[in-house]
């Protein structure tokens, strides 16, 4: 009896569902094959990144990584991070403003949309970490 591996069936699957996506009339285009391969690079940075990392890149490094290895327009590059938010890939925020800074020079960033988080996992489980009722609250401020 030949044993499937987890990894096997996952790949599997999600050949299944993007043929069957594609192949639905409510499908309005079908997705670049640069997309696909921004896609898979953006896999391989998440998982060469450190476990003790955070796992994000700035917009620069995206656009960067979107334009020059993987041959997206520049004008086209923003579609390509719409669909990968959108796909569950990265998280990106590109109208969110903040202020203040995430770098070690303060006020050199000062928009969330200049970052790309490559694992939306990661955010799920720190947001779930600050929210948690394990955390203090006063009057509304996390303590």
């Amino acid at each position: 009896k030949k044993h499937i591996k987890y990894d096997d069936s996952l790949k599997t699957l999600s050949q299944l569902l993007v043929s069957a996506a594609l192949n639905e009339k409510s499908m309005p285009y079908k997705i670049p094959s640069s997309y696909c391969l921004l896609k898979t690079r953006i896999r391989e940075k998440r998982q060469n990144t450190p476990s003790t990392a955070v796992p994000v890149i700035t917009w620069h490094e995206f656009y960067e990584l979107a334009t020059n290895e993987c041959r997206i327009p520049p004008k086209h590059v923003t579609s390509a991070a719409a669909f990968l938010n959108d796909v569950g890939d990265i998280a990106h925020f590109p109208s969110a403003q903040f202020e203040g800074g995430f770098s070690a020079n303060p006020g050199q960033m000062r928009s969330l949309a200049e970052l790309v988080i490559l694992d939306p996992q990661w955010l799920t489980n720190m947001m779930a970490t600050i929210f948690s009722f394990k955390n203090n609250f006063k009057d509304g401020v996390l303590q």
